[in-house]
């Protein structure tokens, strides 16, 4: 596998591109559209949820397969401006190479973007992970993508140890990616409403 060129400052797309740049056997990506909502932590803490409220899941909706060449920046940017301001894009992590199936290793950390936290997740990644890689900052915390592909069974693997990465992982996001069997990050931001940062990259791995 080709070294990739990740920079600090990449945008979200830029990464997937570099990805799909180092990884020819890579034809096509699937994401999915979606309108942010507010997730339970961060709604009123004395709220009471019903059991019915903490178990729902809905899988992603509207799947749309980009092949390669609809994945380069310019075009994945004239895409993503028809999204809508209300929706962001989201990629997912599952590929399909000939007949097996493989993942973009991804995680959607939850801890509040300051230095110390950071380098806890260097830490973590850098012994649990998969490099090269990047952090990303979404704006609320952070996203990670590694480079190197995983079989079904590493993926699960580094779920469990980020569950096990407690206080900074977000553990709801876990339970839905085990439930649908893929990763998901959003790569776009809304022009109106709750997450409007497109995330960036804030440290190469």
């Amino acid at each position: 596998m080709e070294k990739p060129k990740f920079k600090i400052g990449m945008t979200a797309s830029e990464v997937l591109a570099e990805i799909l740049r180092i990884h020819p056997e890579i034809e096509s990506l699937l994401f999915h559209t979606y309108i942010p909502h507010l997730n339970k932590k961060e709604l009123n803490k004395n709220h009471h949820f019903d059991l019915w409220e903490l178990l729902w899941h809905t899988p992603p909706q509207q799947l749309l397969k980009l092949k390669r060449n609809e994945i380069a920046p310019e075009n994945l940017n004239r895409f993503i401006s028809s999204v809508g301001k209300h929706k962001v894009l989201a990629i997912m992590s599952e590929v399909k190479i000939k007949e097996d199936f493989f993942h973009i290793p991804m995680m959607d950390f939850d801890c509040q973007e300051k230095p110390e936290n950071m380098e806890k997740i260097e830490e973590f990644l850098y012994r649990y992970a998969w490099k090269p890689g990047v952090i990303l900052s979404s704006g609320r915390s952070y996203h990670y993508y590694g480079a190197v592909l995983i079989p079904e069974k590493e993926q699960f693997r580094f779920l469990g140890r980020c569950i096990l990465f407690t206080g900074y992982t977000d553990e709801r996001y876990i339970g839905h990616r085990l439930i649908d069997g893929h990763g998901t990050l959003r790569i776009t931001g809304t022009e109106t409403g709750i997450r409007p940062k497109t995330p960036t990259v804030v440290s190469v791995l």
